[in-house]
């Protein structure tokens, strides 16, 4: 009864927060340069969702920026901020916006010991996907251009400082669009508690009776083994993969999904994936993103026929869009990111169509 009331209890902090006043989402593209090998690329781009948790001066961020490709770096990676905001006029059309937070990365490297024994993630073409964590700091201007519309512009800079690889200074500018209940911002950025409480109240009674929302969704798509010096063709073939989502709450849904795989060339993986996803909608349109586990196995062009790697439990990450065609049919895209161990990274990039019961 203990754990029952406390993972209530967690649930219902967990609502209040994802519920909140306000949500933003945005695409950016833009720059980076490293001083460490005195390089500049210009393919960097990110996807960025935003929080707010109280009123317009706190908020949190998940980001996906990818930082371009510098000589023997490939790398991107899932980056979770704290921000603090400070509106600059009194409509809230313009705000700057400081912050921090830890960036898990994924290096695909081109080095000397490429393919070496012992050297962990190495795949087929002598890439070895490096994993780290690093401090980011970051800084945003977001100018809402057209009174009472959702969409808006964004500048922002970040510093990526990792002790045991490249530094990474990026600037991207983009758009976005506010995610939040009504038609547009404008007087509708307080916090409203009741609401948060009653969504919360009602999520919480819908586990009780049994009667949450439920989803099964196919899909089929491509996946990519991330290799540093293959042809983009060359390491890419058609995935598939199968899920069950469960509405926990209002702003929280459980995943299980089986993902193959298994026609790509350089490894031959699949297995099942559980997540935690925190989710909005607005207009029909659905926007998500996952983080969790993906236990797979499978054979690899490197080993023996019929040989298979050991099970391991591989962080997951995901990033979903969608569009909500009638009460029971929708569409997705989504994103995943596989951050293999004695595997390669992956990327598997999936269109699915859902029935929600």
């Amino acid at each position: 009864m203990r754990f029952l009331r406390n993972s209530v209890l967690l649930l219902s902090l967990i609502a209040a927060v994802i519920e909140g006043r306000a949500q933003e989402m945005n695409f950016g593209w833009g720059s980076a340069e490293t001083p460490d090998l005195n390089e500049t690329s210009y393919r960097v781009f990110e996807f960025g969702y935003r929080q707010y948790i109280y009123k317009d001066y706190i908020a949190l961020s998940f980001m996906w920026p990818n930082e371009g490709h510098f000589m023997g770096h490939h790398r991107d990676g899932t980056a979770w901020e704290a921000w603090g905001n400070w509106p600059i006029d009194k409509n809230d059309r313009f705000a700057l916006s400081l912050g921090v937070g830890a960036y898990y990365y994924f290096d695909t490297e081109t080095a000397l010991t490429s393919g070496m024994p012992g050297i962990p993630n190495t795949n087929l073409n002598g890439s070895p996907d490096v994993h780290g964590t690093s401090v980011i700091f970051s800084v945003a201007a977001t100018w809402y251009p057209w009174p009472n519309q959702r969409y808006f512009f964004r500048l922002m800079g970040n510093r990526v400082s990792p002790t045991t690889d490249i530094k990474v200074n990026e600037v991207d500018a983009g758009i976005g669009v506010w995610l939040g209940h009504g038609d547009n911002p404008a007087g509708a950025k307080e916090e409203d508690l009741s609401k948060t409480y009653r969504a919360t109240l009602e999520s919480l009674s819908n586990i009780k009776e049994g009667t949450m929302r439920q989803e099964i969704t196919g899909y089929f798509g491509a996946s990519a083994e991330n290799g540093a010096r293959t042809p983009f063709s060359a390491d890419r073939r058609y995935a598939w993969s199968s899920e069950y989502r469960l509405d926990v709450l209002e702003n929280l849904n459980l995943t299980l999904s089986y993902v193959n795989e298994t026609n790509l060339r350089i490894i031959r993986r699949q297995g099942f994936a559980g997540q935690l996803w925190a989710v909005n909608s607005f207009n029909n349109f659905l926007v998500g993103t996952g983080v969790g586990v993906y236990t797979a196995v499978g054979p690899r062009g490197t080993v023996a026929p019929g040989q298979y790697f050991t099970p391991v439990a591989a962080p997951y990450f995901s990033v979903s869009i969608g569009y909500r065609f009638t009460d029971h049919i929708f569409a997705r895209i989504t994103v995943n990111r596989v951050t293999g161990y004695d595997n390669p990274d992956s990327d598997v990039f999936l269109l699915g169509i859902g029935y929600r019961m």
